[in-house]
């Protein structure tokens, strides 16, 4: 069984590394992807051999890794009707954050925000789904009206932990805060709220950060004050029980107050050597120590890195930030130095994870999956995975990209045709256009697989095994998804790509060919007179 990913980006200090993941050896194709009752905001988990996702209709699925199948659902409340909020920008309001997993207890710990409203902690039976036990999280004093529960769940210490920020627009009189509950569902809840006068919400999507102590790391959004401090725009250090331990501000923080700049966008980073890194709205990075984060404008070192949104990926000292310029790629010497490198042009803006010789991130804007080379930045392959939330990170689990979309889940896995496949790049050339009878005449019809050559078109060689290029939806009379086989399948089980009516989509794609060095494609959609133009340029080809 694959190690379980039961938190953001994997562990409790957020790193997003799994050492483990098999390498990337060529293409990227979609293993499955599953519709889900809401879009899902939080990242995906893998655990007990069952990938994990929560939807903003308050649900939480386990579905089978090889298939996608839904193997439970468990329907916590009826969510927040935008229309009933003074502010915001999802609609419905059920599940944002990361949900996470206790292995010491079985549990599987969600905050759902229901009618009413009022925001509730869940533990659920990570095997069967029945809700264990379920406790009110908002405090005396809150108005869950002005409050969002987006930053991801944390668990440590015995306790679960749990960052409240403000709604889109900042409305209202919310102050940000972190509340920590038993994982035994009894005892007294414990608490840090951030002394402003409104504001200051812990809401970066990547949660609170622990280290190896049990101290937590939060980043906090800006106050309302720009005259007397107020313990915003800051990092702070909180102890188990959530006590301040340490804090930091830059100097500029009533500028950062007063233009929206502040640091709460981007959860801390911990690196080798005792150093928080961090790198907020205004896209100064600035590196602390920790254990004495050193106060208004008491950095170690500060520099021009980008601004920052999400949670970054680490590895070492090397810090893949996620940024909305794109993301980049920054190092942190021995003596707590700031070297900002390479930073990409792909699109890929999303918070990033390492695995399998690459660095993964999501275009949000496009919906793209890149892997890209650690050391340049370089695209290593890319693909298709349709619209993301803002913020959406992949997980890396058991052989599979996991993407949580506006739509479900989608699982991408790396196409391997064999150890001792050789790859011949190709300039791109388009050997299927049903519009113009390119390769095959006339519109697709909806569960009608129909083959194109592809060996002998485009340069691609007789004795080609599999072939790479990008497959075109055009003209669809219903929305569906088209699945490229080596063999016919009138119903295939997984698609190569998903698009909905009136867009015209593309995928980069990598395929086995069916012997006689041929493509089978296939139009699938709820209407069996649905019909669609396909289009395929071949990139290049693999011969044994």
């Amino acid at each position: 069984m694959a190690v379980d990913w039961p938190t953001y980006h994997g562990d409790p200090a957020r790193t997003g590394l799994a050492s483990s993941f098999p390498p990337l050896g060529g293409g990227l194709t979609q293993a499955w992807s599953a519709a889900l009752d809401g879009a899902v905001y939080g990242e995906p988990l893998g655990v007990q051999g069952r990938v994990i996702v929560a939807t903003e209709n308050d649900s939480v699925y386990s579905l089978d890794p090889v298939s996608g199948l839904v193997s439970w659902r468990r329907h916590l409340g009826t969510p927040v009707a935008l229309s009933s909020l003074p502010c915001g920008n999802i609609d419905p309001l059920g599940i944002t954050s990361t949900p996470v997993y206790d292995p010491a207890t079985g549990s599987l710990f969600v905050v759902a925000e229901v009618a009413g409203p009022h925001h509730t902690l869940f533990a659920l039976d990570a095997t069967t789904g029945v809700v264990r036990w379920s406790r009110g999280v908002d405090l005396a004093g809150d108005d869950p009206r002005t409050h969002q529960q987006r930053a991801a769940l944390a668990l440590g210490n015995g306790y679960v932990y749990i960052g409240f920020g403000g709604l889109a627009g900042d409305c209202g009189a919310y102050r940000g805060e972190v509340v920590g509950v038993p994982t035994s569902g009894s005892g007294t809840t414990i608490s840090y709220r951030v002394p402003v006068a409104r504001e200051g919400a812990v809401w970066a999507t990547g949660g609170p950060v622990i280290d190896g102590s049990g101290n937590l790391y939060v980043s906090v959004g800006n106050g309302s004050s720009t005259t007397t401090y107020d313990g915003s725009d800051s990092v702070l250090e909180l102890s188990p029980s959530l006590a301040l331990v340490s804090r930091f501000a830059p100097a500029r923080w009533a500028q950062d107050n007063r233009n929206d700049l502040d640091l709460g966008s981007l959860s801390p980073v911990l690196v080798p050597g005792g150093w928080v890194f961090i790198a907020g709205k205004s896209g100064i990075g600035y590196v602390l120590h920790q254990g004495a984060l050193g106060g208004i404008g008491g950095e170690v070192s500060s520099a021009p890195v980008c601004p920052g949104f999400g949670g970054a990926a680490q590895s070492g000292s090397t810090i893949y930030v996620p940024c909305s310029s794109g993301l980049r790629m920054v190092q942190i010497s021995a003596g707590g130095g700031i070297s900002a490198g390479w930073q990409t042009s792909s699109g890929a803006t999303g918070p990033p994870v390492i695995g399998g010789g690459a660095v993964w991130s999501i275009s949000i804007a496009a919906g793209t999956l890149y892997a890209l080379a650690p050391a340049s930045g370089a695209v290593l392959a890319s693909i298709s995975v349709g619209p993301v939330p803002h913020f959406a990170s992949p997980t890396l689990w058991d052989g599979l990209i996991l993407v949580g979309t506006l739509n479900g889940v989608v699982a991408v896995q790396a196409s391997t045709p064999g150890p001792a496949s050789t790859y011949h790049s190709l300039p791109p050339a388009r050997i299927l256009d049903t519009r113009y009878a390119n390769g095959l005449s006339g519109k697709f019809t909806s569960h009608v697989p129909r083959e194109f050559a592809v060996t002998g078109a485009g340069g691609v060689d007789p004795s080609a095994i599999a072939v790479t290029g990008n497959l075109t939806v055009t003209g669809q009379t219903s929305a569906g998804s088209v699945s490229l086989t080596s063999n016919s399948q009138s119903a295939p089980l997984t698609s190569t790509i998903n698009f909905p009516l009136g867009d015209n989509r593309a995928n980069g794609v990598t395929a086995p060919l069916a012997g006689d060095g041929g493509l089978w494609a296939t139009y699938v959609a709820v209407s069996s007179s649905a019909k669609t133009n396909l289009i395929f340029d071949v990139t290049g080809y693999f011969t044994p």
